[in-house]
């Protein structure tokens, strides 16, 4: 039994999650591991690595995920390749590594699996990361669209317009009085490491750089946004070039695994001949790498993908039944779906799900996901978090979701869920140095 199979990680989630609410899953099923084994966890690590042990919401990773690392670093560079999933990695790996192998064995000091969060999705995992560790029950973000109680509206928080108003400006809840600095209770991550005098130098598209999420993340970061990926790692060695002998720590975000899976399918041509770009790339900066002393890169994921048919598709125009119990649009994400009860229809709502969907979908009762910790520590919740969550959750079981009848735009890779294709994510670490 290996770190790469849900047996394993279902062992794990015994010591985590209480035995009757582990019943509701089927087998298969990742949830988030973050006692040590997960994207929560890595804040601390990266803190503990640049000896800035405190303030941080989650425990470090598990000594066993350790063993190879150094105990102290002057310098930390942690990566996020959005939408690459530990099994896509793998598969990539055993066909068509592109070299990937040869720069491990030089650079490498370790590579395994840790699990995503819940959701599974870039606005809720990019948000721990770049926070405190903090999950979603904690900072109140909830996934990709979600009830805004203050506002009387499902919100698009990945790009903070309303949701089901596509002509809706990025950004308008701003001028609604939704202001991102002041969203999240909880401290970024740049926020923390400034108490210990380390400064967060943040490498990011620059179309993305000054979004509202991405204000919301990055308080207290340094921003520099890049233009493709030689620009990117050019500005890897620019932030080495500028932090010689100092204490530092740099957070580097690229997007286009994620763009393309979700375009195209994680399993397209176009993947591999991504790869292939991304590690000459990654190979040139690791040629040419200059004042790389004491420098630690590790790389991640925020999530994977699964790659979905139309067969797999759900319309909730199909189900009038169920459309008269709501109260609001569906939110959550395509494959982790929220629904909003009519008052006084939340029972009513939870047997007709149970009885309609129960065969494709995992059906919660969300006031008890969110208790037993499925998104989080329950013993620090945002105060809306309840409210933002809804009173059903409707979770994919293989690859079926839930998608707009009329909509004109289908997405070939999806992700939300708790497949292991969308939880497990790969954790590698670099010695810069060597």
């Amino acid at each position: 039994m290996t770190a790469s199979t849900p047996a394993y990680w279902r062992k794990k989630a015994q010591h985590l999650y209480p035995p009757d609410f582990l019943k509701l899953f089927p087998d298969s099923f990742v949830l988030p591991q973050y006692d040590g084994y997960s994207l929560a966890n890595l804040p601390a690590t990266l803190g503990k690595l640049l000896d800035a042990p405190e303030g941080w919401a989650q425990p470090a990773l598990d000594a066993s995920l350790l063993k190879a690392l150094p105990a102290k670093s002057k310098r930390v560079m942690l990566m996020v390749l959005d939408g690459v999933a530990w099994s896509r990695l793998q598969a990539q790996l055993e066909t068509n590594d592109a070299g990937f192998a040869e720069l491990f064995s030089r650079y490498g000091l370790d590579a395994q699996p840790i699990t995503s969060v819940a959701p599974s999705t870039t606005c809720v995992a990019t948000t721990v990361l770049t926070g405190n560790g903090a999950m979603a029950a904690e900072t109140g973000m909830m996934g990709y669209q979600y009830l805004l109680a203050e506002l009387g509206l499902v919100a698009n928080m990945l790009f903070w317009f309303p949701a089901g108003q596509p002509k809706a400006a990025n950004g308008s809840l701003e001028a609604w009085g939704i202001k991102p600095e002041a969203f999240i209770p909880t401290p970024s991550a740049a926020q923390v490491l400034a108490g210990s005098s380390i400064p967060l130098r943040v490498i990011m598209p620059a179309q993305y750089s000054y979004s509202p999420l991405s204000r919301m993340q990055m308080r207290g970061s340094e921003i520099d946004g890049y233009h493709n990926a030689t620009d990117m790692f050019q500005k890897m060695q620019g932030w080495l070039d500028d932090t010689v002998n100092q204490k530092a720590s740099s957070y580097v975000y690229y997007a286009d695994f994620d763009t393309l899976s979700h375009r195209d399918g994680s399993d397209a041509a176009i993947w591999s001949a991504l790869w292939e770009e991304f590690v000459f790339q990654f190979a040139r900066f690791l040629r040419h790498v200059q004042h790389a002393d004491d420098t630690l890169l590790v790389i991640t994921a925020d999530h994977g993908h699964l790659p979905c048919t139309l067969r797999h598709r759900f319309h909730l125009e199909d189900y009038p039944d169920l459309g008269k119990m709501l109260n609001l649009l569906p939110a959550g994400e395509a494959r982790h779906l929220y629904l909003y009860a009519r008052q006084g229809a939340k029972d009513e709502l939870l047997a007709y799900s149970k009885q309609v969907f129960a065969e494709q979908f995992v059906v919660l009762d969300a006031q008890e996901a969110l208790s037993q910790g499925l998104y989080g520590p329950a013993q620090k919740l945002h105060p809306e978090a309840s409210r933002r969550l809804g009173d059903v959750i409707l979770l994919s079981r293989g690859k079926n979701y839930f998608w707009e009848k009329d909509s004109k735009r289908e997405l070939k890779g999806k992700h939300g869920g708790l497949e292991p294709d969308e939880m497990l994510v790969p954790l590698i670490s670099f010695q810069l140095d060597r």
